[in-house]
C-alpha cells in the first residue's frame, strides 16, 4: 500500500526483455538504505517487487500483462520515474491510499499556466468515469491528486511548484501517456450500491455505518 506522495525520482538505467518479461534496472541515490529484495515499491504508479538491489541501483520485473496495461511499454533508458516505497505503520498518511494497481493508461490533453501553477487536463477513459468525482482523489503516475474539474471527456488536476520540481510531471508534454488509478474508496462504494437492491440510500448507508 502507498499514499501517492513521491519520495524520489529514479532514472531507468537498463531494460531487458526476455521470454516476454521485462527486467528494469533503476538507479536512485535517494532510495531508503533499508530496502531489500522482495520489498514492494511504487514506480510511476505501478506496484513493483524489488528482485535485486545494490545501492543505488535496484531491479524489478514486469510480466506481459503489466506491460500491456501500463506505460511500461513506452519506457526507455534515461527516462525518469516517480518512486515511493511501501507505506509502513509509522508513516504519516498524507495523500490517499494507493494500491499501485493501474486501471488504465491515459494521455495529457492540455497544460494551463495559472498564477505560477500548472493545471493539467487528462483524458478520462469511459470505463473509469464512474470512479472519478469532483474533489475526489485520483492517482496519476503514482502521484496523489484531487480532481479540481471534471468533464465527460477529461479531468483536471493542479500542480503546485513543489510537485513540478519533485515529480516527473514537470517534464511531461501534451499527448504524453500517464498511468491512472482510481480511488479505492470509490470502487468499494460503487460495489456496495450495486448490491443494495430495493433499499433506500439512507437505510443502506446507515446499516453499514457510513452515517
Amino acid at each position: 500500500m502507498f499514499t501517492g506522495i513521491i519520495k524520489s525520482i529514479g532514472v531507468l538505467k537498463k531494460t531487458v526483455l526476455k521470454d516476454g518479461n521485462l527486467r528494469v534496472v533503476i538507479t536512485c541515490k535517494d532510495i531508503p538504505k533499508d530496502l531489500k529484495t522482495g520489498d514492494s515499491i511504487n514506480i510511476d504508479g505501478i506496484c513493483s517487487t524489488i528482485t535485486r538491489i545494490k545501492y543505488p541501483d535496484f531491479e524489478v520485473d514486469y510480466m506481459p500483462e503489466t506491460q500491456r496495461k501500463t506505460t511500461i511499454k513506452n519506457w526507455k533508458e534515461g527516462d525518469k520515474v516517480n518512486i515511493e516505497p511501501a507505506l509502513t505503520l509509522l508513516d504519516k498518511i498524507n495523500g490517499h491510499f494507493v494500491a499501485g494497481h493501474v486501471d488504465c493508461v491515459s494521455k495529457i490533453i492540455k497544460f494551463h499556466k495559472i498564477h505560477g501553477n500548472i493545471e493539467l487536463d487528462i483524458a478520462l477513459p469511459k470505463e473509469l468515469s464512474k470512479f472519478v468525482a469532483l474533489k475526489g482523489s485520483i492517482t496519476v503516475d503514482g502521484i496523489s491528486f484531487t480532481v479540481s474539474y471534471l468533464d465527460d471527456n477529461f479531468f483536471r488536476i493542479s500542480l503546485i511548484p513543489y510537485t513540478l520540481k519533485n515529480t516527473t510531471l514537470g517534464n511531461k508534454k501534451e499527448n504524453d501517456k500517464v498511468n491512472i488509478e482510481a480511488d479505492l474508496l470509490s470502487r468499494y462504494l460503487l460495489r456496495l450500491f450495486d448490491e443494495r437492491d430495493n433499499q433506500t440510500s439512507y437505510e443502506f448507508l446507515k446499516e453499514r455505518g457510513f452515517i
